[in-house]
């Protein structure tokens, strides 16, 4: 089964059945970190984001030898807590996710303890800087982007609705800007746990603007979440 979501953040807290056999999952997007998310999708066997992940390397890996060096800027479009991000860029699978987000491992956590376990242990997995890309992270749910960013799976991240009002600034510089921190608009004014992180873009050369492909969610499951 598929998640479906209406209008997220939101739209259906209590995760009541939708028409015909679609369920809402409405009420796990934007959450505070996202074990309650693997938690209610791991039962249906939700795959969607390791099927994407085969796809999504191949894209970056194309289209990295015409980009100048730079490493390839994607835009994920529905990022929600970064899970594309998570395997694009790091020597992890998803059911490596679902493992560490549903075991006894971080069950007991706070929020901010999770933040900072999972900082280390995705600085641990993460592929060598010259083969990872540069994530700008869009989702209206901003609890799902705070930790996104917070944890470093996107270099930034912002919660705007595309579908009702249009991209702020800030967000179209993010995605043609390959040096975010000189641009005092690109940073976070939330965080999670009272955390406050600059959105980092590492080993970006800036000799030419970055080629930027485009993650869209589709009725055809290549979605974030």
């Amino acid at each position: 089964m598929t998640p479906t979501s209406s209008h997220r953040p939101g739209a259906d807290p209590a995760g009541s059945p939708g028409s015909g056999a679609r369920t809402g999952f409405d009420h796990v997007y934007d959450q505070p970190d996202p074990r309650g998310y693997f938690q209610a999708l791991g039962p249906f066997g939700y795959q969607t984001p390791h099927h994407a992940q085969r796809v999504f390397r191949r894209l970056v890996g194309a289209l990295a030898p015409s980009n100048a060096g730079q490493r390839v800027t994607v835009l994920d479009i529905c990022c929600s807590y970064g899970i594309n991000a998570a395997l694009l860029n790091h020597n992890l699978t998803l059911a490596d996710l679902q493992a560490r987000y549903t075991g006894p491992e971080t069950t007991t956590l706070s929020v901010a303890e999770l933040v900072n376990a999972d900082r280390v242990f995705y600085a641990a997995h993460r592929h060598p800087t010259g083969q990872t890309a540069r994530v700008i992270g869009l989702d209206p749910a901003r609890n799902a982007i705070d930790y996104a960013r917070a944890v470093g799976l996107v270099d930034a991240g912002f919660a705007e609705n595309l579908e009702t009002t249009p991209a702020h600034a800030a967000l179209l510089a993010a995605v043609q800007d390959p040096y975010p921190d000189t641009n005092p608009s690109l940073r976070p004014v939330s965080g999670i746990g009272g955390q406050h992180r600059d959105n980092k873009s590492h080993s970006i050369d800036g000799r030419d603007q970055p080629t930027t492909q485009r993650l869209r969610e589709t009725d055809a499951g290549l979605g974030g979440d």
